[in-house]
């Protein structure tokens, strides 16, 4: 994910910073999995299961993703913690044969960061020491693709919120506390072999109604943050 280079809240905001990863529908496009190696008969985390933003750890964002990577001289910044909702179901509509129609399920895992060292809005790239460039974040995870994953239908949405009062947001966000909101979109169509990986674009976090997409962003992986469970 890219956020729009100098968006001033990644730099002024005395609140802490969270990432918010939408999976739209686990079952039919992208499910994500506990971190592990590939080798492993990896899981979803327990559908009735969460972990609440007061219990968040670092050890939580280990479960969760097996690396976080960023193109800035600084190193990626160090999460507060990560913590992870429930999976949620919308109830179905009445078909007019009167069936009930098929709802997606979906999840969503979140990364803190402390309030003005966290995400940022212009890095100083590490492959090109001491020039000024958009930030690129990549988390690495465990996913079960599905069927139902298309090119140019989102599997997971990315938002940047403001985790504070009315009051420390105001002037940053909208009236959700989101700064920006980015499309998760596959590179590939559907892959049904488990011998083969299916691959996020780049998502550039847009303010919402202005979204932005690019480049796969594969390379690069010369010094990722590794996480443990």
């Amino acid at each position: 994910m890219t956020p729009v280079r100098g968006h001033q809240a990644y730099r002024n905001l005395e609140a802490p910073i969270v990432l918010r990863i939408l999976f739209r529908d686990t079952l039919g496009k992208l499910e994500p999995l506990v971190s592990g190696e590939l080798t492993e008969d990896l899981e979803p985390i327990d559908p009735e299961d969460e972990v609440l933003p007061a219990g968040a750890s670092q050890a939580i964002c280990g479960r969760l993703f097996a690396e976080m990577w960023t193109n800035d001289m600084g190193g990626f910044p160090l999460p507060r913690g990560c913590y992870y909702g429930p999976l949620h179901e919308d109830l179905p509509g009445i078909l007019p044969d009167g069936s009930l129609e098929t709802v997606p399920a979906y999840r969503e895992y979140f990364v803190v960061f402390e309030p003005k060292a966290g995400l940022k809005a212009e890095c100083r790239d590490a492959r090109q020491p001491g020039r000024a460039t958009l930030c690129v974040y990549m988390f690495v995870l465990n996913a079960r693709v599905g069927g139902d994953l298309r090119i140019d239908e989102e599997a997971a949405g990315m938002y940047t919120l403001c985790d504070g009062s009315a009051s420390a947001c105001s002037g940053f966000t909208d009236m959700a506390n989101v700064i920006e909101y980015g499309e998760g979109l596959p590179s590939r169509p559907g892959l049904q072999s488990s011998s083969e990986a299916a691959r996020l674009r780049r998502v550039d976090v847009a303010p919402r109604g202005a979204l932005k997409w690019g480049w796969n962003a594969t390379e690069g992986l010369e010094d990722p943050l590794e996480l443990l469970p």
